[in-house]
């Protein structure tokens, strides 16, 4: 297990967390192509952080919060982003976006208030939910289209559901745990986690372990 810091997958993570004010700005300005340029970028970078970070085995406990950190700024961007680009979506939309909303947030709360520090699992739902919810955000600013946002709705929602119950079920803080069977398997071996081990994969607000639009 590394320990380095100046990693390229870190690298990736840096670059999502410096895109976030610029993309606040340019969603400000009213900017909607540099705004969805700039978040596909990030959505690369993210992807880009999981394969290589797999491939170069480059493991530490720092760069799996930090890419949990990213994903949380970038999606929170995101939805910035939405709001102010496209308010008569959000408007239309409120339910859906406000129970995602909601999804989003407890599964972090649940994790500070449990652990003290954001959960990074990279779960299998959480990198599937992340490409639905990125091509909703896409689809929304690129073709004011919302039909994917209610194929990513219920899927985001039962990984949120996922996530509160991995936290549940592990007694101390780890990374990278796939899904409710994994964490049911670290809880009943009775081990100690491990230091986090960086294998992230795929887009994700994942943020919250969600990754993974």
């Amino acid at each position: 297990m590394t320990t380095r810091l100046f990693t390229t997958p870190n690298l990736c993570s840096v670059f999502r967390l410096a895109m976030s004010p610029i993309l606040v700005m340019l969603a400000y300005g009213d900017e909607r192509a540099l705004f969805v340029a700039g978040f596909g970028a990030a959505l690369v970078s993210d992807v880009a952080d999981g394969l290589l970070a797999r491939r170069l085995r480059i493991e530490s406990e720092g760069g799996a919060r930090l890419d949990s950190w990213s994903d949380l700024a970038m999606y929170l961007t995101a939805s910035a982003g939405v709001c102010m680009l496209v308010p008569h979506i959000v408007r239309r939309e409120a339910i859906m976006l406000a129970a995602m909303g909601v999804g989003y947030a407890v599964p972090i709360l649940y994790g500070f208030l449990k652990f003290r520090r954001l959960t990074s699992y990279h779960a299998w739902s959480a990198k599937l939910s992340a490409v639905l919810v990125a091509c909703a955000i896409l689809a929304m600013l690129l073709f004011e289209q919302t039909w994917p946002l209610w194929i990513a709705g219920p899927v985001f929602l039962a990984s949120s559901v996922e996530e509160i119950g991995i936290t549940a079920t592990l007694p101390q803080w780890r990374a990278n745990v796939l899904s409710m069977w994994h964490a049911r398997r670290l809880r009943k071996a009775g081990l100690r986690p491990p230091n986090a081990a960086r294998t992230n994969a795929g887009p994700g607000p994942a943020a919250t372990g969600r990754s993974e639009p």
